[in-house]
C-alpha cells in the first residue's frame, strides 16, 4: 500500500530534490530545480527555454572546450539519488526523456549508464545503445528500453539482471559515440546537452500489449484493401 502510494505521489508530483530510491512513473521536470544532477566539473544548471517553451525549465549538461578528461572537457551527467534502486521490482520498463543538442555538429549519441560504483574510470556498468541526437537546436523525445540486449557490459560487471535489479551506484546520462561509462572527450569547442522530462516509464502492461497488437493487424488489414472486400 506505501509503496502505491509512493508510486502515485511520483507521478503527480516528479520526483522531489530529496528523493531516496527510483519509483515506476517519476519525473524529473527541473522546475524545482536541479533535482539532485552533477557533472563532474560542476558544468551542471538549470535553464529555461525547454520542450514546452521558454517558462519550461531544463537542465543543461555543458563542456569547457578543453581537452583531458579531468577538467570539464566530457559531456556527462550523473545522479546517486533517485534514479538508483531496483528497476526491476519497481516494474520499470524504460527510461524517456527529451534531449536537444544546443550548440555540438555533427551531433551527438546519448546514452544511459547503469555503474556499480562511484568512483574513477573503469567502474564496472552497463552501457546502452545510443540515441542519436542531430545538431538542429530542436527537442527529440529518446526511449531507452531496460532489456540486456539495448545494453553493453564494460569493465566486468555482474549480470544485467543484478545490476538493473538493485545491484547499481550510479546513473549516467552521457555522450559519447562508442559504449563507454565516461563521456567522449571530443568537444574541440564548449558543447551543451538539454535533458528535460526524464521519466521511468512502466512495463506496458499484458493487455496494453495485446491492444497494440490488435491495431497494428487492424491496420495492416485495412491498408491492404480489407474493408473495401468486406463493405
Amino acid at each position: 500500500m506505501r509503496l502505491a502510494v509512493l508510486s502515485v505521489a511520483a507521478a503527480l508530483l516528479g520526483a522531489p530534490a530529496g528523493w531516496a530510491q527510483v519509483v515506476v512513473n517519476q519525473t524529473d521536470t527541473f522546475e524545482g530545480g536541479i533535482a539532485n544532477w552533477q557533472n563532474p566539473a560542476g558544468l551542471a544548471s538549470v535553464q529555461p527555454g525547454g520542450p514546452l517553451g521558454a517558462g519550461d525549465h531544463f537542465l543543461q549538461l555543458a563542456t569547457n572546450g578543453l581537452a583531458g578528461q579531468q577538467n570539464g572537457a566530457l559531456l556527462v551527467g550523473f545522479n546517486r539519488s533517485q534514479w538508483i534502486g531496483n528497476y526491476t521490482a519497481q516494474n520499470i520498463g524504460s527510461v524517456e526523456m527529451d534531449l536537444k543538442n544546443i550548440n555540438y555538429s555533427p551531433g551527438m549519441s546519448i546514452r544511459i549508464v547503469f555503474r556499480t560504483g562511484t568512483s574513477g574510470q573503469f567502474t564496472p556498468a552497463y552501457v546502452s545503445n545510443a540515441f542519436t541526437l542531430p545538431a538542429d537546436g530542436s527537442w527529440h523525445h529518446a526511449t531507452f528500453p531496460l532489456i540486456a540486449p539495448n545494453f553493453t557490459a564494460v569493465n566486468g560487471p555482474p549480470s544485467f539482471a543484478t545490476v538493473i535489479g538493485g545491484g547499481n551506484a550510479e546513473f549516467r546520462i552521457l555522450h559519447n559515440p562508442a559504449a563507454s561509462e565516461i563521456g567522449a572527450d571530443t568537444f574541440p569547442t564548449a558543447g551543451q546537452l538539454g535533458i528535460d522530462n526524464i521519466h521511468a516509464t512502466p512495463v506496458p502492461e499484458p493487455g496494453s500489449l495485446a491492444l497494440c497488437a490488435a491495431a497494428a493487424a487492424l491496420a495492416a488489414w485495412r491498408s491492404r484493401g480489407g474493408r473495401r472486400a468486406g463493405a
